[in-house]
């Protein structure tokens, strides 16, 4: 493998895609979408919710249009010039087929690069401009906007039992040999629902009664920012009535008590001052009905889901910068895609099968919820039907596509951005392993190795 030749191709297709009107194009209708497109989404009305509206949408069709333009883009970049004999002229010099394919690749990735960096520039000067002209809010929407602009992690509730694993494995073991676990379910799935079970008998609040939620505070957190305690609830009683919550929080022997009132189904936000986070490395806050009228239990677990504590360890630029590196993975494996499908097909063809691609990593959630529950479709009348052969069979697929598709699926930034959450070092690394390292490479492996031995006579 020569460099200096994978170089020169990649010089070669960059000049080409400057020089030409596709490029121009392109970003003249991603700037006009950028700008165009959260100014066309109604939100709540606030400025925090604009702010959220512009990160999401503005990235989330930057991402969209680039995968389609590159995976476009890519299957011409080879089945239209070998269709057309163009190709001809580049392989009748000394260089091999596999150079080719990758200097192609390599120009593609950096153009994408370019424009995403032209895609978050303008997102930053949206927000800057949105910001500026809003002028001054109330000290509430203020600290919101500060929150959301920040790269916040998410620290779950440790449960209060420190054998809560343990009673999880025993409470599994008890069912798996009393034979009352349902049939066709495996020991890993089994002791999911249990520890979800157990989870939502732990953080339920039942009238008159109490729990109390311990959050291990990270040590890179900023100081002098304030955290945001997120809960989601359900009611055990079918009607939506108004909960009243008393919750303390203590510290160094003194407590600051505070009351809510919200409705099962809406998420809670509750802002935690900065002087509780200074020195503790603990955060401990206990939660009480306030009021003993209603005899329903709520429930602040009912997914599984345990209260988190968002705590601020970042600014957004870095945060911004680690997303756009994880599209820009994303673009490299779709890059590669296209490459791999052109130099194999003609151009419908190509353009088909890398589509149909993109479909199955787009219906990737329903694969995983196939895998992990073992049912096409829930019944709602009458008992859930067993498994055929063919069933089983069909499963097994979904489980093997769901290893593949699932780390794509959760190796999207754009929803951890708008919502202020921290984009990380460790799923920026994933991103870079899997799609960057891992799935690119497969793909290029088998489209060069593909490729070298058509006939292009």
């Amino acid at each position: 493998m020569n460099f200096h030749r994978i170089y020169a191709i990649a010089t070669v297709t960059f000049r080409d895609a400057i020089r030409s009107r596709l490029l121009g194009s392109l970003v003249l209708f991603l700037m006009l979408g950028l700008v165009a497109l959260p100014s066309l989404i109604q939100g709540d009305g606030s400025l925090p919710g604009r702010i959220q509206i512009i990160i999401r949408y503005a990235l989330g069709f930057a991402l969209f249009v680039l995968s389609v333009v590159t995976l476009w883009t890519a299957c011409g970049g080879m089945a239209r010039e070998i269709e057309d004999r163009r190709f001809y002229l580049i392989a009748s010099k000394p260089i091999h087929r596999h150079e080719i394919w990758l200097g192609k690749w390599l120009a593609t990735v950096v153009l994408n690069a370019g424009l995403l960096m032209l895609a978050g520039l303008t997102l930053s000067g949206m927000l800057a401009w949105t910001l500026h002209g809003s002028g001054s809010g109330s000290p509430a929407q203020d600290a919101e906007i500060r929150q959301l602009l920040l790269a916040r992690t998410t620290v779950p509730a440790q449960p209060g039992r420190e054998d809560f694993e343990e009673r999880v494995a025993q409470e599994t073991k008890t069912i798996l040999e009393s034979g009352r676990a349902p049939a066709g379910i495996s020991a890993a799935e089994l002791t999911h629902q249990m520890r979800r079970h157990l989870l939502r008998l732990e953080y339920s609040l039942a009238p008159q009664g109490s729990t109390a939620l311990i959050f291990p505070l990270p040590h890179d957190r900023l100081p002098g920012r304030e955290a945001t305690l997120l809960l989601h609830s359900a009611s055990s009683h079918p009607e939506r009535r108004p909960f009243v919550i008393r919750w303390q929080l203590g510290r160094d022997g003194q407590a600051m008590s505070f009351q809510t009132t919200n409705y099962p189904a809406a998420p809670w936000q509750q802002r935690i001052p900065a002087s509780v986070l200074s020195a503790d490395a603990t955060l401990g806050i206990t939660l009480r009905r306030g009021e003993d009228q209603d005899p329903a239990t709520l429930i602040l677990a009912p997914d599984g889901r345990t209260p988190e504590l968002l705590v601020p360890v970042g600014e957004f630029g870095a945060n911004l910068a680690r997303a756009l590196l994880v599209m820009l993975c994303r673009l490299a494996f779709l890059a590669a895609l296209g490459l791999t499908a052109g130099s194999l097909f003609s151009m419908p063809v190509a353009v088909f099968v890398s589509f149909f691609a993109i479909v199955l990593l787009a219906s990737a959630g329903y694969v995983e919820t196939v895998s992990h529950s073992g049912a096409f479709y829930v019944a709602h009348e009458g008992p859930q039907p067993g498994l055929t052969w063919l069933d089983a069979v069909v499963l097994r697929m979904f489980k093997g596509l769901n290893s593949v598709t699932e780390p794509v699926l959760k190796l999207d930034p754009v929803p951890l951005l708008a919502e202020g959450r921290l984009v990380s070092w460790a799923m920026t690394g994933r991103a870079v392993l899997f799609l960057g390292a891992l799935y690119t490479g497969v793909i290029a492996a088998l489209g060069t190795a593909l490729f070298r031995k058509r006939e292009l006579g």
